[in-house]
C-alpha cells in the first residue's frame, strides 16, 4: 500500500472520529450557542483522559459549556476541514485549536510555512463566524529530531506573527 493509500485511509478514519465527536457534542442538551470549542490534533483531544489527571474535565469547570472535538492524529489541514461543519453546528463564541505537530513529524513532515496556511485558514474561518480564537504553540519533545524542533519553532513564530498582526487591528474584548 503506497504512503499517499495509508495517508487518505488515516484521514477517513480521523474524519469518522472527528464526526462522531461532534454529533455527540451537538447532542449535549445542556449546551446552546455560545459554547466554547476545542478543536484539533490529540493535546485536544486527550485533555480528559486518566493519563492526564483528567485535565478536560478540569477545563470544562474552568469553561463551562464547552464541546470538545479533538482528534489524535489531527493536522492543521484536517482541522480546516472540519471546522466549518463544527462552527454550523457548534455556534461557538470561542474556539480553541491546536494543531501542527502533526504536520511537522514523520510521516507527514510538512514545511512550516504549509502547516501554517492550512492554519491561517483555520484562523480566518473563526473570525469569519465572529467567534474568537485561542491557540497553543507546537510542544516540543525531547523524542523530536533537531529538524523537527527548528520546524516547530518556525511554525510557532509564524502562528506569533499573526497573532501579533491581528491583535494590532482588534479592539479590545
Amino acid at each position: 500500500m503506497s504512503h499517499g493509500r495509508r495517508r487518505a485511509d488515516s484521514r477517513a478514519h480521523l474524519t469518522s472520529q472527528f464526526e462522531a465527536n461532534l454529533a455527540r457534542e451537538a447532542a449535549r442538551p445542556e449546551l446552546g450557542d455560545g459554547r466554547a470549542l476545542f478543536i484539533g490534533d490529540s493535546h485536544t483531544e486527550l485533555w480528559g483522559a486518566p493519563s492526564t489527571a483528567g485535565y478536560w474535565s478540569q477545563s470544562g469547570s474552568i469553561i463551562p459549556d464547552s464541546s470538545n472535538v479533538g482528534v489524535s492524529g489531527a493536522t492543521c489541514w484536517d482541522v480546516r476541514s472540519w471546522l466549518p461543519d463544527a462552527l454550523a453546528q457548534l455556534r461557538p463564541t470561542l474556539v480553541v485549536v491546536t494543531c501542527g505537530v502533526i504536520d511537522l513529524n514523520p510521516p507527514t513532515s510538512l514545511k512550516p510555512q504549509k502547516s501554517f496556511e492550512d492554519f491561517d485558514v483555520v484562523y480566518r474561518l473563526v473570525a469569519e463566524s465572529g467567534a474568537r480564537l485561542l491557540t497553543f504553540s507546537t510542544v516540543p519533545s525531547s523524542t523530536y529530531t533537531a529538524s523537527v524542533l527548528a520546524a516547530c519553532s518556525t511554525y510557532n513564530s509564524l502562528v506569533l506573527e499573526l497573532a501579533s498582526a491581528q491583535s494590532a487591528h482588534s479592539p479590545a474584548p
